[in-house]
């Protein structure tokens, strides 16, 4: 899968995988060897979630073979690009790839629940921007968080939702094929990635470096609440900071729309404006809306806040729906 998304043939002459007793991470990318921590050699059924983990942590090493040993970090600063990279990457990997048999849990499912530390330290007044900078080796040990791995994977996911797949595996690709055996840095990334960046909607941040900005050097989470009426067809999204500094982003995300039964009657791709408010029109003579959902699979990294008369809604009918994302 990773030979065909990075366009690149895997760089080195062998893959080992080796279970070290008394190991103090979970795993390392040693080029052709990953070393794995012991507690991978399962003596006894496990349950899906520590399979699924395992799972996860295979494909976030592999990916490493290209992102980070194939092309290296210069410096401790973008410790956050190969980590939050390998965890998007093993994601999307695991869920593309055909795994049934395994009887994995959903990897979004695991991506969301991986966001969730991020929110937490995003909301401490520890947090720091994803491209933080690192004086020294000492100071990097502490760089190893919720922000650097959680919070990079999700702001890489909504990247990838606004690029597109295509256009962010042929990014990769140059970035490879320009960098392979060297270092590099965000800059050198950015690069490959605004070559493809395309916007497909008006309403898509026009400029790269308004992105970059917003979501790389600036700390902190947005949350978002609808305020809606049944009979207007207009959707009032609003919104605000968690933070101190007063940072509003663009948001790439798709709105749900609920009836009476739980099921979902429109799907709204939308991006929530740099500003306090954002309005959205929905179709017309829709039959029965009862309730939307922001941020309906997950594209985007905010706190999503529901209206009253969906809390009301889900409160009493999350039993019907069907998706367990």
């Amino acid at each position: 899968f990773y030979e065909h998304f990075f366009q690149y043939k895997y760089p080195f002459s062998k893959y080992d995988s080796a279970f070290c007793p008394e190991y103090n991470i979970g795993a390392m990318e040693n080029p052709g060897l990953v070393t794995f921590n012991d507690r991978f050699v399962f003596e006894e059924e496990v349950l899906r979630e520590l399979k699924t983990a395992f799972a996860t942590t295979i494909a976030h090493e592999a990916s490493h073979m290209w992102f980070g040993d194939l092309v290296t970090m210069k410096w401790w600063n973008d410790l956050w690009l190969k980590e939050s990279f390998a965890d998007y990457i093993a994601y999307f990997c695991l869920s593309q790839v055909d795994l049934k048999k395994w009887d994995f849990e959903n990897s979004w499912e695991r991506l969301l629940k991986r966001k969730e530390w991020a929110y937490l330290e995003d909301q401490l007044t520890t947090t720091h921007p994803i491209a933080a900078v690192v004086e020294n080796t000492e100071q990097a040990e502490t760089a190893f968080n919720g922000i650097v791995y959680a919070k990079g994977a999700a702001v890489l996911k909504q990247l990838f939702c606004l690029i597109g797949q295509e256009r962010f595996g042929q990014a990769a690709a140059k970035y490879f094929q320009k960098h392979a055996w060297g270092t590099a840095t965000l800059d050198d990334f950015i690069d490959a990635l605004k070559v493809m960046y395309k916007p497909q909607d008006a309403s898509y941040p026009s400029s790269f470096q308004v992105w970059q900005q917003s979501w790389l050097e600036t700390p902190g989470l947005n949350s978002c609440r609808p305020k809606w009426n049944k009979d207007t067809n207009e959707i009032i999204i609003e919104q605000t900071s968690e933070h101190k500094i007063e940072t509003l982003r663009y948001h790439k995300m798709k709105l749900a729309i609920f009836d009476s039964e739980a099921k979902i009657i429109e799907i709204k791709d939308i991006v929530l404006q740099n500003k306090k408010k954002t309005l959205i029109n929905y179709s017309q003579g829709l039959k029965n809306p009862a309730a939307v959902l922001l941020n309906y699979e997950d594209e985007a990294y905010i706190k999503v806040k529901l209206d009253l008369v969906s809390i009301k809604f889900f409160r009493n009918n999350l039993h019907k729906v069907d998706e367990s994302l």
